[in-house]
């Protein structure tokens, strides 16, 4: 066969091409059975490559001519059904302006800590608490001061060790007093850490003890221009004080960075502000750090792991043998009351088992929140693409009758179904966009807006996008494609069935809807419980001043100023706050040992001034010497010790009795997820005491803040005045659990939003349906409201059934989430209720808007309808 123009011209044509396979084929055969001839194969490819490429082409143009035609088809179909079109996209907009939201925050919990050049080699010591059966009473991330350089002394494996513990002083800098929080780090911190320097060599910037690091965003803010480094900056720690030089600029840690600072000094600078002690320190509660270590090169954290338990017994012998006498007196040799673990730095944001800042259980919450969104909009799109069906019935049938197959009817349904969800994307992308920074108030994030621009971002959201579309548009596409043309142009093709599957589809979706109001109703009723509650003492109109005890005598000195001004109606003084830091400690009474009992140092008018009530024996007074080795206890420590007349009772403490003079009423110390403490309180004369409690008038607040900040820059020019109200402190203590209520509460806004969208579109459809239906009623006498009754009856029949799904599944997920809190409300019928009655009207009247207008019609203009 000889290859001209117009040969070349006809291989569009489908038998000419299936002559010229055959001729290929024929050639091929022959080709094969000259022996391997060079000119023979080169002229085999050049054959194939001439035939293939007209094929190809005309393959390629069919595709295109086909891609468009489907195109066209699904724009005017999407056109004609405007309102149908618009609801659907409303609601897939809604999910996906979620899915990218909610996408946006996984990815950046899951990049904590990945930028550091070491990252498969750091890790991080935690530590264990065990009770005597060997389980596991506490564990936290941050091990004893000396922990770390005995961890580079012991194993050969690790490379380096950095701790890091951020601490708050005061900071002099010029005019500036402030209380700043300085966080201290071993000299090697720069050469662990991918941190990088603007200014300062990481190798030397913090070997000297006095040199410190500032944060890029520090030197900008406080030395505004000028070169910071060679200034120094003063650090007060009670009566301690140094000086220290700037020696380096570091770039700001990135916003997905557990290890965040602003100032950096040596670790071992704490000896210069009178901590000295706690570079030895062992045993105390208060003097534990973040220590992460770097492994030598090709070693693994698992054969440290595997020698911890004799590093721990060899260091830590003193703290055993003192538990062995006492709380593990009866456990078994093998179980040590403290144990060690390593834990990659890859899973310190997000590990909960070794005091990871966040739990995974976040995102499995944000996660399945936006599946439930998304899936309610597919819902949507599916129930009403069904519905709508009938609209289309002579379409399909032209189509089959013109020589359509199946295929290409789901092809094109297909396109439909993607050129919706991309508009939708568009849509949802700028939505998401605008909401981006109220997302971040949510998340406490500080997400940048370009990152929804990102490649990465961009290519999965458009790789869900046609998940999304292909499926969403599947069962609608086969549904209708299986249509035979002799039965559509019978008129025997109807959808006035029972359409089960559609009825299904829409009941999941209310379902998952109230799930979510009673899943809002329950966290709102149970944070406002816990908020509100009487936590055992008055926490209205008290100011907490913090820091008292860094100088002598302050305490007294500030009392004696304000005790007689106006407004003032109480002052007391204590150790440990009300905010949910506390010191706990164990005690001994009758030979056996207790823990946690809550320890506190008070003067004799805490009680007075908290509104605490003392319900046996009395409180304690400096008149009586006594009282310096006497206790007031309350309810719950009584009950823990089993005392049945605990007055006159002694406890033991460090070595030192103290007999019981008193017991108070409970009080709550921390959030009522937690039970409340057995609690001791001892008396103070010293009064060396951390926060200053003034309970005042609240129509002198202003007057007694202004005369308090006065009275203290007088007495302490060199200290900043730090304050609190504790009804703020205590409410903070829940600032978790709102947030989560505000996510849940906005989720179920969207979702009732796209369910109500669903119902406004197949009432819409089923409306458009019964038009005759509706006029011939009119016309025998039917009212408006008959009418009305009529068409709403059957999407509040489907809201009734979802109540029987979504309740139970409800109930039990509330349930297991209220067993977090110590203190919860009860799951009463009346929150199942108002989250029925709450979807049932919105759902009518979504109903009833679409409805009055047919319902109202000329009976005449519905029977010439078609």
């Amino acid at each position: 066969m000889r290859f001209t123009r117009k040969t070349l011209s006809f291989l569009t044509d489908e038998d000419t091409l299936a002559s010229i396979m055959d001729d290929l084929s024929y050639r091929y055969d022959s080709l094969k059975k000259e022996k391997g001839s060079i000119k023979a194969v080169f002229r085999h490819w050049v054959l194939f490559v001439l035939l293939m490429v007209p094929f190809l082409s005309q393959s390629i143009f069919r595709g295109f001519t086909m891609l468009k035609n489907y195109l066209k088809t699904s724009l005017r179909h999407l056109r004609r059904q405007k309102t149908i079109s618009i609801i659907n996209i409303t609601g897939l907009t809604i999910g996906i302006t979620c899915t990218i939201l909610i996408t946006l925050f996984i990815k950046d919990e899951l990049s904590y800590d990945r930028f550091h050049e070491n990252l498969d080699s750091i890790y991080r010591s935690y530590i264990r608490f065990h009770n005597p059966d060997g389980s596991v009473d506490w564990q936290g991330a941050s091990v004893h001061l000396p922990h770390g350089p005995a961890l580079k002394e012991y194993f050969p494996e690790v490379k380096r060790y950095v701790r890091v513990w951020p601490q708050e002083f005061v900071v002099k800098l010029g005019d500036l007093i402030a209380r700043q929080e300085i966080t201290l780090a071993d000299a090697e911190f720069f050469e662990m850490f991918s941190f990088p320097l603007i200014q300062g060599n990481a190798s030397s910037v913090l070997s000297d003890l006095s040199s410190v690091v500032i944060s890029e965003s520090y030197a900008k803010k406080y030395f505004q221009g000028k070169n910071p480094v060679g200034e120094t900056i003063a650090v007060i720690r009670g009566n301690n004080r140094n000086d220290y030089m700037v020696t380096g600029v570091a770039q700001n840690p990135p916003p997905h960075s557990t290890i965040t600072f602003n100032l950096l000094i040596n670790f071992e600078s704490i000896k210069l502000l009178g901590r000295a002690e706690s570079l030895t320190s062992w045993g105390s509660l208060w003097t534990r750090c973040k220590t992460y270590i770097e492994l030598q090169e090709k070693a693994v954290a698992e054969t440290i792991e595997t020698r911890y338990p004799v590093f721990a017994k060899k260091y830590y012998a003193a703290r055993f043998e003192r538990e062995r006498k006492a709380e593990f007196k009866n456990a078994a040799d093998n179980i040590d009351p403290i144990s060690f673990g390593l834990q990659s730095i890859k899973d310190a944001h997000l590990d909960p088992t070794a005091s990871g800042i966040r739990n995974l259980t976040h995102i499995y919450i944000l996660g399945g929140i936006t599946l439930i969104i998304l899936f309610i909009a597919g819902i949507n799109f599916i129930s009403i693409s069904i519905g709508n069906a009938s609209s289309r019935f002579i379409e399909v049938g032209i189509r089959k009758v013109a020589g359509a197959e199946r295929r290409h009817l789901i092809w094109q349904y297909w396109n439909e179904s993607t050129i919706l969800t991309g508009f939708a994307l568009m849509l949802g992308m700028g939505t998401a966009y605008l909401l981006l920074p109220a997302f971040n108030q949510i998340t406490l994030k500080s997400m940048q807006l370009d990152a929804i621009f990102s490649p990465m971002t961009l290519g999965f959201l458009i790789l869900a996008t046609l998940i999304v579309g292909l499926s969403v548009g599947s069962y609608p596409a086969l549904f209708i494609s299986r249509f035979q043309p002799i039965e559509i142009f019978k008129g025997r093709m109807k959808l006035n069935g029972k359409n089960y599957f559609t009825r299904l589809l829409v009941i999941i979706q209310f379902a998952l809807s109230i799930f979510l109001v009673i899943s809002t109703i329950v966290l709102g009723r149970q944070i406002n419980f816990m908020v509100n509650q009487n936590l055992g003492y008055n926490k209205d109109n008290v100011i907490i001043i913090k820091n008292t005890g860094e100088s002598e005598n302050i305490y007294d000195r500030l009392k004696n100023r304000l005790s007689h001004m106006h407004g003032i109606q109480g002052i007391s003084g204590a150790v440990s706050s009300l905010d949910g830091n506390f010191w706990l400690e164990r005690i001994t009474y009758q030979n056996n040992d207790y823990k946690p009992i809550f320890y506190n140092r008070i003067d004799e008018n805490y009680f007075e001034t908290l509104g605490i009530h003392i319900v046996q024996g009395r409180n304690f007074s400096l008149e009586m010497s006594t009282d310096r080795q006497a206790v007031i206890v309350n309810e719950t420590l009584v009950k823990k010790l089993n005392m049945a007349d605990p007055i006159g009772e002694t406890i033991e403490l460090y070595g030192n009795l103290y007999s019981i003079i008193g017991v108070v009423n409970d009080f709550h110390l921390q959030s009522k997820r937690n039970d409340i403490l057995p609690a001791m309180h001892f008396l103070d004369p010293s009064h060396n005491f951390y926060f200053m409690m003034i309970r005042f008038s609240p129509s002198e607040i202003s007057k007694v803040l202004a005369e308090t900040q006065s009275a203290w820059n007088k007495l302490q020019p060199d200290r900043p005045f730090n304050f609190s109200f504790l009804d703020e402190d205590v409410e903070a203590q829940y600032f978790d659990d709102k947030r989560w209520n505000r996510i849940v509460g906005y989720s179920s806004v969207m979702t009732i939003l796209i369910a109500c969208l669903g119902v406004f579109g197949l009432t819409s459809i089923s409306v458009s349906r019964r038009t005759k239906e509706i006029g011939i009623r009119k016309v025998c006498g039917a009212s408006v409201f008959s009418i009305m009754k009529l068409l709403s009856f059957e999407s509040t029949g489907w809201v009734l059934i979802a109540n029987l799904i979504a309740w139970p599944a409800a109930g039990f997920a509330m349930h297991k989430w209220l067993q977090n809190f110590a203190y919860k409300i009860y799951l009463s019928p009346v929150i199942f209720m108002i989250a029925a009655l709450s979807m049932f009207l919105l759902v009518l009247l979504t109903t009833c808007i679409q409805t009055w207008k047919t319902a109202r019609t000329n009976p005449v203009d519905a029977l010439r309808y078609e």
